[in-house]
């Protein structure tokens, strides 16, 4: 029997879209083993649409494509999911899927591929990389596509900065956010948000977590996203008055996630609600560390 467990994630960091994450200090697990029968998935806790065909789950086609490339045939299968990372919030639950297959499957293979080899797979099943990386390495990432590999850098971030998150109790698929975005945007913009990340970068690697909270400003894809989450603009607000560095769309939203320290978290946190509450909304609120480790397998 494998154990994996892998944390939830937050993608884009303001400024850094497609490009920055964060591991967040929340969890998914996967137990898997081979059998001699044939697919079994059995999930607890949050769920996505019920599958006719568990062949068909994220996992277990992650799990596949790892032996594929192995050159080796996977006998039966049997998945036990325990599910704490919501769906389609903004919180990189299908990073979450692939990385706990790609482990499992590694782990199964008696770990014939690197961690830079996982990588690779994982971006190229995800399509872009600032969730699967910090998924699996941990802490604050940088990361690029180049040719045929995947380039990262990685900071740990200290417990004393936690983020406080805000998850509306409505879903929004990445595709639909994804479709409000421009095809060309003002040159203004692409610099403020150059400028931005990287200062943001440049604050990480010096430790300066004020500075890197700071400079999560955006205006290359939030400004449009923001009328798809009511209450948004206020959730911002009331989080910066109660005391937060700043507040941002996790990923590509529903959920928002505020930085700050924790004195300030709970006032942060009532803020947010509130905020959402303005629009009718409700949300559930969380405060979280970075998870600095990434993705393991438990004993």
């Amino acid at each position: 029997m494998i154990k994996v467990q892998v944390p939830a994630t937050s993608a884009n960091m303001g400024p850094g879209f497609d490009t920055l994450g964060v591991a967040l200090s929340f969890y998914n697990t996967m137990e898997v083993e081979e059998t001699d029968k044939d697919v079994v998935v059995e999930v607890s806790g949050e769920k996505p649409q019920m599958l006719v065909n568990p062949k068909h789950h994220l996992i277990v086609e992650t799990i596949d494509k790892l032996f594929q490339l192995a050159g080796t045939e996977r006998k039966g299968l049997h998945l036990t999911c325990d599910n704490a990372i919501p769906f389609a919030r903004g919180l990189g639950s299908s990073s979450a899927a692939i990385v706990s297959g790609l482990y499992g499957a590694n782990a199964l293979l008696q770990n014939a591929f690197s961690e830079a080899d996982l990588i690779k797979i994982a971006t190229e099943i995800e399509g872009h990389p600032d969730n699967v990386v910090p998924a699996i390495c941990g802490g604050f990432t940088v990361a690029c596509q180049e040719d045929s590999s995947v380039r990262y850098v990685k900071c740990s971030v200290p417990k004393q900065i936690v983020a406080v998150v805000a998850i509306p109790d409505f879903k929004l698929s990445t595709a639909k956010a994804r479709a409000v975005l421009p095809q060309d945007v003002p040159m203004k913009d692409a610099v403020f948000n150059m400028s931005r990340a990287a200062m943001l970068v440049a604050a990480a690697l010096q430790q300066d977590f004020h500075l890197w909270g700071k400079m999560m400003e955006d205006k290359l894809h939030q400004p449009y996203r923001f009328p798809l989450i009511p209450g948004a603009d206020e959730v911002i607000a009331n989080a910066k008055e109660a005391g937060a560095i700043s507040c941002v769309l996790s990923g590509a939203g529903p959920t928002m996630i505020a930085w700050g320290t924790e004195d300030k978290s709970c006032a942060v946190a009532e803020g947010m609600k509130q905020g959402f509450a303005a629009a009718e909304i409700s949300c559930e609120t969380m405060v979280l560390t970075v998870d600095n480790q990434g993705a393991v397998i438990l004993p």
